[in-house]
């Protein structure tokens, strides 16, 4: 009791002073904050969301999550207080963040709505955006960030389930996942969707010969290197715009 009244007063005391400082320049003090997160250690923020469905992708080969099933320690941003050390997974067949909550160790779908950012604990970071929603797949807004910058290049990650052609009668997983990444070029608060390098020309309003001229000193190719592709030609392209 003692304890629960102690953070209360220190909750008050930060809203006081959250409240003072955003009349300066809209922030809260870091020794507030680090104070803040010591006092909670399991912050209502990251461990209220929904229950995750363990068993909906049983019948498929493979992990409707990014890379494995594992989960590994990583950091998060929601509503501007970043947490370190959470364990975090990323579903990309739902587009859904989840994590382990400390005590019942139930996974728990973190509200996406509260999210700003997250890095997962390979050092792969990814944004929540409302921009773009016009993208059919934008569905939760979660977006791997390979760029940073005025010109961002950002990555949307998909898994699809598809129906095996040779089946063994004996088979209990019949399905398989797909994984599909498609790209993007934020400029502007604006995403241009890029499938092919024509599209990648007209937003930077580059000649495509240019284009291709680069890709080949860097022995890039397009389709198969797309990541790679767009991360060197959008860094030559502020380079050169920054020499201009």
């Amino acid at each position: 009791m003692k304890s629960f009244c102690q953070i209360s007063i220190f909750l008050y005391c930060l809203a006081i002073s959250y409240s003072a400082c955003s009349q300066v320049n809209d922030t809260i003090p870091p020794a507030l904050v680090a104070v803040y997160l010591g006092l909670i250690p399991e912050p209502q923020e990251v461990y209220s969301g929904g229950q995750y469905a363990v068993g909906k992708a049983f019948h498929i080969e493979g992990t409707s999550y990014l890379e494995s099933a594992d989960f590994e320690k990583g950091s998060i941003t929601i509503n501007g207080l970043n947490y370190e050390n959470i364990l975090l997974n990323y579903d990309i067949q739902d587009d859904q963040l989840v994590t382990f909550h400390p005590r019942n160790y139930q996974r728990i779908i973190i509200n996406a709505q509260r999210v700003n950012s997250f890095t997962l604990a390979n050092g792969r970071c990814f944004i929540r955006t409302n921009e773009n929603k016009e993208y059919f797949l934008h569905r939760r807004g979660y977006y791997e960030v390979l760029l940073k910058g005025d010109i961002a290049v950002l990555a949307k990650h998909i898994k699809v389930e598809e129906l095996k052609k040779d089946q063994n009668s004996k088979e209990t997983k019949r399905y398989f996942f797909i994984h599909t990444t498609h790209f993007f070029i934020r400029q502007k608060d604006r995403f241009y969707r890029i499938n092919k390098k024509k599209d990648l020309a007209l937003v930077l309003d580059i000649p495509k010969k240019q284009l291709n001229q680069s890709l080949k000193e860097q022995q890039l190719k397009f389709k198969k290197q797309t990541a790679e592709s767009l991360v060197t030609i959008v860094k030559a392209y502020l380079t050169n715009e920054s020499k201009d």
